[in-house]
């Protein structure tokens, strides 16, 4: 048993409907930390795992409010499913979506999801948008390029591509 809040969006749906085992009907929003799961284009994954000092997130239903964000873990491999198809184009996000997949959470690209939690603020529902902004500290412009030119020279003579 876990103590919280259930969470079912249209439950009035099920009323008198076959529901799959396995398949989630709703969430238990137990006390605690609100969370965030952002996706890392991967390019830009190494500079988030280790150069990142410090993390801010904007939440949709409160898109004023600037929160601060501890990141508590990420995902060690590139992955090419989002946790939401929020995310992907389809749904108003930044990443290309699979044209051959009909669900909306491939993509093209992969990424790396990223795990990050605000301290002091409780979870109240499952499924919001959040803007999520990483503070990697100062570098002079020209080691940017360079780190730029040489992602890019990597992705187009990659054998893995």
């Amino acid at each position: 048993a876990l103590a919280g809040t259930l969470a079912m969006p249209r439950q009035g749906d099920l009323l008198g409907a076959y529901v799959r085992h396995g398949i989630a009907i709703g969430h238990v929003l137990a006390p605690g930390e609100l969370r965030v799961r952002a996706a890392v284009a991967e390019p830009d994954g190494h500079l988030v795992r280790q150069r990142t000092r410090g993390a801010e997130v904007r939440l949709a239903d409160a898109p004023g409010q600037v929160l601060q964000a501890a990141r508590i873990g990420d995902v060690p491999s590139a992955t090419r499913q989002l946790p939401s198809a929020a995310l992907a184009d389809r749904g108003g996000g930044p990443y290309a979506s699979d044209p051959a997949e009909k669900d909306g959470v491939h993509i093209l690209q992969p990424v790396f999801l990223v795990d990050l939690s605000l301290p002091g603020h409780a979870l109240e529902r499952i499924g919001g948008r959040a803007w999520v902004r990483f503070d990697h500290g100062l570098e002079p412009l020209a080691l940017q390029a360079y780190r730029r030119a040489a992602q890019l020279f990597l992705q187009h003579f990659s054998p893995a591509a």
